[in-house]
C-alpha cells in the first residue's frame, strides 16, 4: 500500500513538473511570438512612416514648383527673397531680376496657347539651366518671371550675370517646325537700405516697364 501511495506521489510529481515546464514552454513561445510580431509591426509601421513622411516632403515640394516652368512659383519664390532679405549681410547684395516675354499674345494668337506654354516651358529650361545656387528662379506670373541674386558681393557681377542670361533667353525656340522669334524685357533693382522684400520687387517692376516702354529687349537696371 505504501509503495503505490509512493508511485502515485511521484506520478503526480512528474505531472506538476510537467505542467510546469509546458507552462513555462508556452510563455517563453508566447514571448517570442509576441516579440516577433511587435518587431514586425514596427519594421512596417516605421516603413509606413518613412512613406508617408517622403510623400509629404514630395507633396510640399511640388506645392512649390510652378507646374508648366519647373521654376519656383510665386508664392515660393517671395518667401526665398524674404528669407534672404533677413539674412542679409554686410557687404552682400540681393538684387531682383523681373523678366517679361515681349508681345506674349501675339505669340498665342499665332502659334496657340501649346506655343505659348511651350515658350514658357523653354524659358523655365533655359532659367534652370542658367541659374546656380546663388541665384532662385521663379514664376512671378503669366509671362512674368523673377530671379532673385544673393550672396554677390559686386554689383557689375550681377549684371554682367543678367547680361548672359538674356542674351540665352532670347535665342529662337523652335516649335514643331517653326523657329519662334521671342524677346524678353528686364528690370533688375538692387537692394538699398530700408528695401522691403514688396519695395525691392516693385523697383524692379517700374524698372521693367521704362524698358518696355523703351522698345523692349533690354535690361534696365533701377534707380
Amino acid at each position: 500500500m505504501g509503495g503505490e501511495l509512493a508511485y502515485s506521489s511521484r506520478f503526480v510529481g512528474w505531472i506538476a513538473i510537467g505542467v510546469i515546464i509546458i507552462t513555462m514552454a508556452s510563455m517563453e513561445f508566447y514571448r517570442r511570438y509576441n516579440f516577433i510580431r511587435k518587431t514586425k509591426i514596427d519594421r512596417a509601421v516605421h516603413d509606413r512612416t518613412r512613406v508617408m513622411e517622403e510623400v509629404q516632403k514630395q507633396l510640399r515640394q511640388q506645392s512649390r514648383i510652378d507646374s508648366l516652368t519647373g521654376l519656383l512659383n510665386r508664392h515660393a519664390v517671395l518667401d526665398e527673397l524674404s528669407y534672404l532679405m533677413s539674412a542679409l549681410i554686410p557687404d552682400e547684395l540681393i538684387a531682383v531680376a523681373l523678366i517679361d516675354i515681349d508681345h506674349f499674345k501675339h505669340i498665342n494668337d499665332t502659334f496657340g496657347h501649346q506655343g505659348g506654354d511651350f515658350v514658357l516651358e523653354q524659358y523655365g529650361l533655359r532659367l534652370r539651366q542658367a541659374c546656380d545656387s546663388r541665384v532662385a528662379a521663379g514664376r512671378y506670373g503669366g509671362e512674368e518671371l523673377i530671379l532673385v541674386f544673393s550672396t554677390v558681393k559686386i554689383r557689375n557681377n550681377i549684371i554682367e550675370k543678367m547680361n548672359s542670361i538674356h542674351h540665352n533667353l532670347v535665342d529662337p525656340i523652335l516649335f514643331g517646325k517653326d523657329d519662334i522669334s521671342v524677346t524678353c524685357s528686364v528690370g533688375l533693382a538692387f537692394f538699398s537700405a530700408g528695401d522691403t522684400s514688396s519695395s525691392l520687387v516693385g523697383r524692379a517692376d517700374r524698372a521693367l516697364y521704362k524698358g518696355k516702354r523703351n522698345g523692349r529687349n533690354c535690361i534696365v537696371v533701377a534707380d
